[in-house]
């Protein structure tokens, strides 16, 4: 019908002529992330590494405490697992699950900031460099001895 030929004009159909979910006039892969994924990610990222890394902590610490430095870390924690049960692993953790949930955003969301900014920086001088047909390191430095 003419719906379907106009619609096929500007997407692609799947087999009874609907649209199919993932045909956008940009693919999936070439969506650039907003700037607050980047915030997020760190911040998801942060959580996950403390909840990951604390039980190894605590026994670190209780390792670090003891006068006897014959044991490994391993054993403190089978007898902390022992004593207090898998909680006792993790005793403390919610100071760190938030902390460096706080100290992993703020470092990935300046990384992408700054990373888009000098991508869409070099992007707009892609021309100078196709006209010069340098090799990008020999038009960095090119452009730092000039100013420009």
């Amino acid at each position: 019908t003419h719906r379907t030929l106009s619609m096929h004009a500007h997407t692609s159909q799947t087999n009874n002529g609907r649209q199919s979910p993932n045909d956008d006039n940009a693919s999936k892969a070439d969506r650039k992330p907003k700037w607050w994924h980047y915030f997020v990610a760190g911040e998801v990222a942060g959580m996950c590494g403390s909840v990951l890394c604390h039980p190894f902590d605590t026994a670190k610490t209780k390792v670090q405490m003891q006068t006897e430095h014959n044991t490994s870390t391993l054993s403190v924690m089978r007898s902390i697992v022992a004593k207090d049960g898998i909680a006792g692993l993790y005793r403390g953790v919610l100071y760190p699950f938030f902390g460096f949930g706080v100290l992993f955003s703020i470092a990935f969301g300046v990384n992408g900031l700054f990373r888009n900014h000098f991508i869409r920086v070099n992007e707009r001088d892609i021309d100078r460099y196709q006209r010069t047909n340098l090799k990008p390191s020999e038009l960095s430095q090119t452009q730092l001895m000039i100013g420009g």
